[in-house]
């Protein structure tokens, strides 16, 4: 009987040591989410302060328009996200077979607006409000604290989703491997034979994970689209920016979930560069764009710099002045020293 409870301790022990799974799957998804999370909160408390995001797409798509027609196109587009204390802009710059057109949705202290150009200068004014609603970039997001965290902290999402919302969806199967190395996350809903009901959801899946760093680094996801299932081939490249790790380089595969051993309907590659001191706040407001500041509404002008000229001009100037002085004071009192001698 002893040696029966001293081999289940020991067994018991052992099964402690290679798998972190005491509190249960359920427990430890928890606590890998929650990981996750604070990674994030430090990267948005040190980002959101006065950073620059540059996020270069290319992508080739071919597949089908919205009236069923065969299509390919190649395009470009180019992100920039900067933040500078309360204020927030997001400008697209997107290069296609249509031509070019820039769009930048933005915040500032007093209001929040929307402009639109289709030769990157002259811009059209498409909504203006209040900062606490700021109009949608309906091309991508809004820069609001919610879609700049995900902006930012792609590396740690599967599919547009962090893992704690995951964690919230009824109809999916979470499981999470530790007993590998990296980590290995498998995704299932119930609800697959209801595909219509889970457009832009994820339905199954598997993902490999830093045990360290808690990033996501690459898998297969299936997600769906109009009542039709696709499946998504990413990779993740991050790199260490001081106490950050910050995605670099994103590959993107989407196929068509009968066949993915086609060609791709979307091959995109992402880049990402990263400054994190912005030295003007000009770009958040209306009259940089060449367009009108709303009624009542007045900035307070910096000192041009032919003023800062001037005053440095009139320094140095006193200075020579004051130099000249104590040089003939000087000259004058060894004249006067030599006479007396």
């Amino acid at each position: 009987m002893v040696r029966l409870v001293i081999a289940f301790f020991i067994t018991s022990f052992f099964i402690s040591i290679q798998s972190p799974l005491l509190l249960g799957q359920d427990e430890t998804i928890k606590s890998f989410a929650d990981d996750q999370d604070k990674k994030c909160n430090a990267i948005m408390n040190i980002m959101c302060n006065s950073s620059e995001i540059y996020q270069d797409i290319s992508s080739d798509y071919s597949g089908l328009d919205k009236v069923g027609k065969s299509v390919h196109i190649i395009s470009k587009t180019s992100f920039i996200l900067r933040l500078l204390d309360n204020n927030m802009l997001l400008r697209m710059d997107l290069q296609d077979d249509q031509g070019t057109r820039t769009t930048v949705s933005a915040k500032n202290i007093h209001y929040g607006f929307y402009i639109d150009s289709k030769d990157t200068t002259n811009f059209k004014l498409i909504e203006i409000d209040d900062p606490v609603r700021v109009p949608d970039n309906s091309l991508y997001m809004k820069p609001t604290a919610e879609s700049i965290r995900k902006y930012i902290c792609k590396n740690y999402m599967i599919g547009g989703s962090f893992l704690g919302e995951l964690i919230e969806r009824e109809d999916l199967i979470l499981t999470l491997n530790t007993n590998v190395s990296p980590w290995s996350l498998n995704i299932l809903s119930k609800n697959l034979k209801n595909l219509q009901s889970m457009h832009g959801k994820i339905i199954e899946g598997n993902v490999l994970i830093d045990s360290d760093t808690k990033e996501i680094r690459s898998g297969q996801i299936v997600t769906v689209a109009q009542g039709k299932p696709y499946t998504m081939n990413f990779n993740n490249v991050s790199k260490k920016h001081g106490l950050l790790y910050l995605l670099e380089r994103m590959d993107l595969k989407v196929y068509s979930t009968s066949d993915i051993t086609v060609i791709p309907l979307n091959n995109t590659i992402t880049t990402y560069r990263y400054n994190v001191t912005v030295r003007s706040d000009a770009e958040f407001r209306l009259s940089y764009y060449g367009l009108p500041e709303p009624e009542g509404i007045s900035w307070d002008r910096p000192t041009p710099n032919y003023i800062w000229l001037l005053a440095g001009c009139g320094v140095f100037g006193l200075l020579a002045v004051l130099c000249s002085y104590l040089r003939r004071r000087n000259s004058r009192t060894s004249i006067t020293k030599e006479s007396a001698s």
